[in-house]
């Protein structure tokens, strides 16, 4: 993998959204770097991105 960009979904804010661009993360020692293939969304997620989960504050 020799890429320096990523696209990422980054969660704005309650019913909120963006695609950005971010900087590939450097792993530092004793760190690996992994690609996601796959990713699912669970319950408690969508309570946090709905607003509901006092826990996890909008950024």
């Amino acid at each position: 993998m020799n890429q320096t960009h990523m696209n990422a979904l980054v969660y704005t804010g309650p019913k909120a959204m963006q695609f950005q661009q971010a900087e590939m993360p450097v792993p530092k020692e004793g760190e690996v770097l992994v690609q996601i293939g796959a990713v699912g969304i669970c319950g408690s997620d969508l309570h946090a991105f709905l607003g509901h989960d006092e826990r996890r504050p909008a950024p």
